[in-house]
C-alpha cells in the first residue's frame, strides 16, 4: 500500500511539531502579565452587604451580568468606571479577554 506524498509530508510535519523543543518567551509573558495587572487595576472592589429594610419591603437582589448569579452577603464585588458591578472574579476573567464593560461596552481604559 502506498500513501500520497502530501500524507507523508503532513506526518513528517506533525512529528516535527510534536518533538521540537518548546520555546518559552519569558519577556513576552512578563509584558502580558504587566498589561493584565494594569487593566485589572481599573476595577474598584467592595464587599457586598445586604441591608435589612426598616419598612419590611425587600430590596430586589442584584445580579452579576456575567454569570447571572445574585450577589450574596459578604461577596467581593468589582465595579468598573461606568458604575456597573460584577463578581470580582467574573469581571477579572472578562477583562483578561475583552477591554470593555459587558453591559454598556464602555472602555475600561482611560
Amino acid at each position: 500500500m502506498s500513501y500520497p506524498e502530501s500524507f507523508i509530508y503532513n506526518l513528517q510535519s506533525l512529528h516535527y511539531i510534536r518533538t521540537r523543543p518548546f520555546r518559552y518567551d519569558q519577556e513576552a509573558y512578563m509584558e502580558e502579565k504587566e498589561d493584565d495587572a494594569i487593566l485589572l487595576s481599573y476595577i474598584k472592589t467592595r464587599t457586598h452587604r445586604v441591608a435589612a429594610s426598616k419598612d419590611g419591603v425587600k430590596k430586589p437582589k442584584e445580579n452579576c451580568a456575567i454569570c447571572q448569579a445574585k450577589f450574596k452577603h459578604e461577596e467581593s464585588i468589582g465595579t468598573l468606571g461606568c458604575g456597573h458591578e460584577y463578581h470580582t472574579g467574573c469581571i477579572k476573567q472578562w477583562l483578561l479577554r475583552k477591554k470593555d464593560c459587558p453591559v454598556c461596552r464602555a472602555s475600561v481604559l482611560p
